[in-house]
């Protein structure tokens, strides 16, 4: 399911350590099990998220959510489409106020939909 262009979108704002693609999810579970997913982001802001967001929606790719790894079971044949993944491999919070309240879903797709479409 690789998208070229979704790929060169992403480069445009994101790190390479924040992109990860094929991404063992075994390295990012609890249980450490789990296949590759397409793609693995690491936003680092509220405004990388909206960005993301806007960009699976323009591309229309799936989106799942990975909190820190617990208690998520992950399939051999991995996950199809993006996985965001909230926290990085050691545990800290990638957005900075994560660390104190629940990452805010309904703001994050507020600001995608207000984000200029192409």
């Amino acid at each position: 399911m690789k998208n070229p262009a979704f790929i060169k979108a992403l480069q445009s704002f994101l790190n390479p350590s924040q992109l990860l693609q094929d991404e063992p999810m075994k390295l990012h579970t609890t249980f450490k099990i789990g296949g590759p997913a397409d793609y693995l982001l690491f936003p680092s802001s509220a405004e990388e998220v909206g960005k993301i967001l806007q960009l699976l929606k323009e591309y229309s790719i799936p989106l799942t959510i990975l909190g820190n790894g617990s208690n998520v079971l992950v399939r051999d044949g991995g996950i199809r489409g993006a996985v965001e993944g909230l926290f990085s491999k050691t545990s800290r919070p990638r957005l900075p106020s994560m660390a104190s309240r629940v990452w805010n879903l309904p703001a994050a797709s507020r600001a995608a939909s207000a984000a200029p479409s192409s």
